[in-house]
Protein backbone atom coordinates (compact mmCIF):
# COMPACT_ATOMS: atom_id res chain seq x y z
CA UNK A 1 0.00 0.00 0.00
CA UNK A 2 1.28 3.35 -0.70
CA UNK A 3 0.62 6.47 1.05
CA UNK A 4 1.44 10.18 -0.47
CA UNK A 5 4.09 12.08 0.56
CA UNK A 6 6.03 8.46 0.51
CA UNK A 7 7.98 6.22 -2.16
CA UNK A 8 7.76 2.53 -2.06
CA UNK A 9 9.54 1.63 0.82
CA UNK A 10 7.52 4.16 2.71
CA UNK A 11 10.35 6.84 3.55
CA UNK A 12 9.36 10.83 3.23
CA UNK A 13 10.34 12.26 -0.31
CA UNK A 14 11.01 15.98 1.84
CA UNK A 15 14.86 14.55 3.09
CA UNK A 16 15.96 14.10 -0.69
CA UNK A 17 14.80 17.59 -2.25
CA UNK A 18 16.32 19.08 0.80
CA UNK A 19 19.70 17.47 -0.18
CA UNK A 20 18.88 18.61 -4.09
CA UNK A 21 18.94 21.78 -2.65
CA UNK A 22 21.92 21.65 -0.71
CA UNK A 23 24.00 20.62 -3.32
CA UNK A 24 22.63 23.37 -5.83
CA UNK A 25 23.40 25.50 -3.17
CA UNK A 26 27.19 24.03 -3.13
CA UNK A 27 27.36 24.09 -6.79
CA UNK A 28 26.33 27.71 -6.99
CA UNK A 29 28.55 28.65 -4.01
CA UNK A 30 31.60 27.16 -5.56
CA UNK A 31 30.91 28.91 -8.77
CA UNK A 32 30.57 32.32 -7.13
CA UNK A 33 34.00 31.41 -4.91
CA UNK A 34 35.80 30.43 -8.28
CA UNK A 35 34.30 33.88 -10.03
CA UNK A 36 35.92 35.30 -6.95
CA UNK A 37 38.95 34.48 -7.38
CA UNK A 38 39.50 34.66 -10.97
CA UNK A 39 38.51 38.28 -10.10
CA UNK A 40 41.32 39.14 -7.37
CA UNK A 41 43.56 36.82 -9.78
CA UNK A 42 42.64 39.54 -12.82
CA UNK A 43 43.76 42.25 -10.80
CA UNK A 44 47.40 40.98 -9.98
CA UNK A 45 50.39 42.16 -12.46
CA UNK A 46 52.25 38.93 -13.41
CA UNK A 47 54.48 40.75 -15.09
CA UNK A 48 55.58 42.45 -12.71
CA UNK A 49 56.37 39.40 -10.37
CA UNK A 50 57.77 37.70 -13.22
CA UNK A 51 60.66 40.47 -13.68
CA UNK A 52 60.81 40.89 -9.60
CA UNK A 53 61.38 37.16 -9.31
CA UNK A 54 63.53 36.19 -12.49
CA UNK A 55 65.27 39.90 -13.55
CA UNK A 56 69.23 39.50 -12.42
CA UNK A 57 70.47 41.72 -9.71
CA UNK A 58 73.31 44.43 -10.07
CA UNK A 59 76.19 42.58 -9.39
CA UNK A 60 77.30 44.31 -5.99
CA UNK A 61 73.68 43.20 -5.08
CA UNK A 62 73.86 40.02 -6.47
CA UNK A 63 77.15 38.73 -4.53
CA UNK A 64 76.13 40.50 -1.40
CA UNK A 65 78.70 43.09 -1.47
CA UNK A 66 78.01 46.33 0.51
CA UNK A 67 77.16 49.38 -0.78
CA UNK A 68 80.01 51.59 -2.14
CA UNK A 69 80.78 54.77 0.68
CA UNK A 70 83.33 57.26 -0.13
CA UNK A 71 85.64 59.79 1.60
CA UNK A 72 84.46 63.66 1.20
CA UNK A 73 85.83 65.72 -1.67
CA UNK A 74 88.06 68.37 -1.21
CA UNK A 75 89.46 69.93 -4.59
CA UNK A 76 92.07 72.24 -2.81
CA UNK A 77 93.70 69.04 -1.37
CA UNK A 78 97.58 68.63 -2.42
CA UNK A 79 97.87 64.84 -2.39
CA UNK A 80 101.90 65.19 -2.70
CA UNK A 81 101.56 66.73 0.72
CA UNK A 82 99.94 63.94 2.35
CA UNK A 83 102.91 61.75 3.97
CA UNK A 84 100.35 58.56 4.31
CA UNK A 85 99.89 58.40 0.53
CA UNK A 86 103.54 59.09 -0.24
CA UNK A 87 104.53 56.57 1.96
CA UNK A 88 102.81 54.21 -0.21
CA UNK A 89 104.12 52.13 -3.74
CA UNK A 90 103.37 54.66 -6.64
CA UNK A 91 106.18 53.04 -9.43
CA UNK A 92 104.33 50.92 -12.21
CA UNK A 93 104.60 47.45 -11.91
CA UNK A 94 104.83 46.17 -15.71
CA UNK A 95 104.54 42.34 -16.28
CA UNK A 96 105.03 40.81 -19.72
CA UNK A 97 104.91 36.99 -20.05
CA UNK A 98 107.19 35.29 -17.40
CA UNK A 99 109.04 38.87 -16.98
CA UNK A 100 107.95 41.19 -14.06
CA UNK A 101 109.92 44.95 -13.37
CA UNK A 102 108.66 47.61 -11.02
CA UNK A 103 110.14 51.31 -13.44
CA UNK A 104 111.58 53.02 -11.52
CA UNK A 105 113.89 55.50 -13.70
CA UNK A 106 110.78 56.71 -15.44
CA UNK A 107 112.25 55.56 -18.95
CA UNK A 108 108.28 54.08 -19.73
CA UNK A 109 108.94 54.36 -23.67
CA UNK A 110 111.41 51.17 -22.94
CA UNK A 111 108.38 49.24 -22.48
CA UNK A 112 106.26 49.97 -25.47
CA UNK A 113 103.72 53.17 -26.64
CA UNK A 114 100.94 51.21 -24.55
CA UNK A 115 102.88 51.62 -21.42
CA UNK A 116 103.71 54.92 -22.16
CA UNK A 117 100.65 56.21 -22.70
CA UNK A 118 98.80 54.26 -19.69
CA UNK A 119 101.67 56.18 -17.21
CA UNK A 120 100.65 59.33 -19.05
CA UNK A 121 96.90 58.64 -18.41
CA UNK A 122 98.03 57.93 -14.85
CA UNK A 123 99.76 61.41 -14.29
CA UNK A 124 96.81 62.83 -15.62
CA UNK A 125 94.34 61.10 -13.18
CA UNK A 126 96.76 61.29 -10.30
CA UNK A 127 96.99 65.70 -11.10
CA UNK A 128 93.27 65.74 -11.32
CA UNK A 129 93.92 67.24 -14.83
CA UNK A 130 90.14 66.32 -16.60
CA UNK A 131 90.73 68.43 -19.22
CA UNK A 132 94.14 66.24 -20.42
CA UNK A 133 91.25 62.99 -20.45
CA UNK A 134 90.09 63.37 -23.72
CA UNK A 135 93.36 63.57 -25.84
CA UNK A 136 94.13 59.82 -24.19
CA UNK A 137 90.76 58.13 -25.97
CA UNK A 138 90.10 57.71 -29.68
CA UNK A 139 86.90 58.99 -31.26
CA UNK A 140 84.58 56.04 -31.20
CA UNK A 141 85.05 55.93 -27.41
CA UNK A 142 84.25 59.63 -26.78
CA UNK A 143 80.86 58.57 -28.39
CA UNK A 144 79.86 55.99 -26.39
CA UNK A 145 81.55 56.60 -22.78
CA UNK A 146 81.29 60.18 -20.64
CA UNK A 147 84.64 61.28 -19.46
CA UNK A 148 84.66 62.90 -16.06
CA UNK A 149 84.46 67.03 -16.67
CA UNK A 150 86.21 67.48 -12.96
CA UNK A 151 87.91 65.45 -10.34
CA UNK A 152 90.02 65.60 -7.48
CA UNK A 153 93.37 64.48 -7.31
CA UNK A 154 93.60 61.05 -7.22
CA UNK A 155 95.61 59.15 -4.56
CA UNK A 156 96.94 56.20 -6.92
CA UNK A 157 98.97 53.58 -5.82
CA UNK A 158 99.98 50.18 -6.41
CA UNK A 159 99.61 50.59 -10.41
CA UNK A 160 100.30 47.43 -11.97
CA UNK A 161 100.22 47.01 -15.72
CA UNK A 162 100.16 43.62 -17.76
CA UNK A 163 100.06 42.98 -21.53
CA UNK A 164 97.60 40.70 -22.39
CA UNK A 165 97.85 40.81 -26.10
CA UNK A 166 99.11 42.20 -29.14
CA UNK A 167 97.82 41.86 -33.00
CA UNK A 168 98.52 43.93 -36.42
CA UNK A 169 95.14 44.59 -38.30
CA UNK A 170 94.83 45.47 -41.78
CA UNK A 171 99.07 44.01 -41.89
CA UNK A 172 100.19 45.52 -45.16
CA UNK A 173 97.67 48.19 -46.26
CA UNK A 174 98.00 51.74 -45.27
CA UNK A 175 95.45 51.89 -42.38
CA UNK A 176 97.43 49.14 -40.85
CA UNK A 177 97.43 49.69 -36.68
CA UNK A 178 99.04 47.34 -33.77
CA UNK A 179 95.64 46.44 -31.52
CA UNK A 180 97.49 46.07 -27.70
CA UNK A 181 95.58 44.94 -24.90
CA UNK A 182 96.62 45.62 -21.38
CA UNK A 183 95.58 44.76 -17.89
CA UNK A 184 95.31 47.18 -15.57
CA UNK A 185 94.83 47.61 -11.86
CA UNK A 186 95.77 50.13 -9.36
CA UNK A 187 94.29 51.12 -5.79
CA UNK A 188 93.05 54.29 -4.58
CA UNK A 189 93.64 55.86 -1.19
CA UNK A 190 90.80 57.79 0.35
CA UNK A 191 88.42 57.20 -2.78
CA UNK A 192 85.88 60.47 -2.99
CA UNK A 193 84.31 58.84 -5.77
CA UNK A 194 84.81 62.06 -7.94
CA UNK A 195 86.83 59.81 -10.71
CA UNK A 196 85.70 56.09 -10.16
CA UNK A 197 82.73 55.50 -8.41
CA UNK A 198 82.69 52.09 -9.26
CA UNK A 199 85.12 51.22 -6.52
CA UNK A 200 86.05 51.99 -2.79
CA UNK A 201 89.02 53.12 -1.53
CA UNK A 202 91.73 50.82 -1.46
CA UNK A 203 90.15 48.46 -3.84
CA UNK A 204 92.01 47.04 -7.09
CA UNK A 205 89.72 45.96 -9.62
CA UNK A 206 91.40 45.32 -12.60
CA UNK A 207 90.64 46.41 -16.25
CA UNK A 208 91.87 45.70 -19.97
CA UNK A 209 92.41 48.91 -22.15
CA UNK A 210 92.58 47.94 -25.46
CA UNK A 211 94.70 50.41 -27.25
CA UNK A 212 95.32 50.91 -30.94
CA UNK A 213 98.09 52.45 -32.25
CA UNK A 214 97.58 54.01 -35.75
CA UNK A 215 100.58 53.39 -38.40
CA UNK A 216 99.84 56.20 -40.61
CA UNK A 217 99.15 58.91 -37.92
CA UNK A 218 101.60 58.09 -35.51
CA UNK A 219 98.53 57.75 -32.41
CA UNK A 220 98.53 56.06 -29.59
CA UNK A 221 94.83 55.94 -28.23
CA UNK A 222 92.81 53.80 -26.01
CA UNK A 223 89.68 52.46 -27.84
CA UNK A 224 87.84 51.11 -24.81
CA UNK A 225 88.43 49.81 -21.21
CA UNK A 226 86.81 46.63 -19.87
CA UNK A 227 86.57 45.78 -16.30
CA UNK A 228 87.11 42.47 -15.47
CA UNK A 229 84.56 40.46 -12.41
CA UNK A 230 85.52 37.97 -10.45
CA UNK A 231 83.12 34.86 -10.37
CA UNK A 232 81.35 34.20 -7.54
Amino acid sequence: MSYPGKNREGREKKPRLREEKALALKIIGGCVAAFVVLLALNQIDFDAIYRKLFTPKPLSEAVGEPPVSFAVADYSENIFEDPEYLAQIRDIRYTEGAQSTIITDGNFSQYGVGVELLHRYLEAVINGDAEALPGFFTEDYKKNNKLPKKFTMQKIYEPEIELYSKNIINEGKPNQMTRYEYIMRYRIMDNNGTFRSDVGSDVAVPEIYEIIEYESTGEVLINSITKIRRVQ
